[in-house]
């Protein structure tokens, strides 16, 4: 098993958030191509379905299932509520108007 010294961490950690700012900064320029073949309903519901997969994908490859079945439905309930609040209708505003701008205007 390779273990990781305390440069080995720095150098992990420096790759990790080079591929954050990368990923981030990319946000714009993806959504708004995307944008042009669909409308901002169909982008969120992409999104999402996009999300859920890969969060699927990170649950079973860890094999935390069983952590998902430990939540009550309210607790679900409540997330999925925050949820709409915070992301959905957030992104659904975004996308909205990122639909409406040209690339420069919509982030600057």
């Amino acid at each position: 098993m390779l273990k990781f010294d305390e440069t080995n961490k720095t150098a992990r950690s420096f790759f990790f958030l080079s591929l954050c700012i990368l990923s981030w900064g990319m946000i714009p320029v993806v959504t708004k191509n995307i944008l042009v073949e669909l409308n901002n309903l169909q982008m969120l519901f992409s999104s999402a379905l996009f999300s859920c997969m890969v969060m699927g994908g990170i649950v079973l490859f860890q094999k935390k299932i069983r952590v998902l079945a430990a939540y009550s439905m309210h607790d679900y309930v409540k997330g999925g509520v925050l949820g709409f609040l915070g992301t959905s209708l957030y992104d659904l505003l975004l996308y909205g108007a990122l639909a409406l701008t040209s690339a420069s205007e919509g982030f600057l």
